[in-house]
């Protein structure tokens, strides 16, 4: 039943918890520093006020922290373009 997929373990770092995955997200709107920095911590910004979005990087812990991430961002009114996990 359902999609077939390769579900692979999660990576492990040495204590015994998953590696922090990286991820990108777009979001349509373009803030100032302090806003990026006060809500989104560690997390790589950059802005494209041409196209009028923003781009987060950064590593992200597990699900939990990924869904509060993206609970903070509607909070604030921003509209999601997209989520994807990436290499770096």
């Amino acid at each position: 039943m359902g999609n077939e997929t390769n579900c692979s373990p999660p990576q492990m770092e040495p204590a015994g918890e998953p590696s922090p995955l990286a991820y990108e997200i777009r979001v349509k709107g373009c803030k100032d520093k302090v806003f990026w920095s006060d809500w989104f911590g560690d997390m790589e910004f950059l802005t494209d006020s041409d196209q009028g979005e923003t781009t987060l990087r950064g590593r992200i812990a597990d699900q939990a922290e990924l869904y509060g991430l993206l609970s903070r961002l509607r909070n604030k009114g921003l509209t999601l373009i997209s989520v994807q996990q990436t290499s770096g």
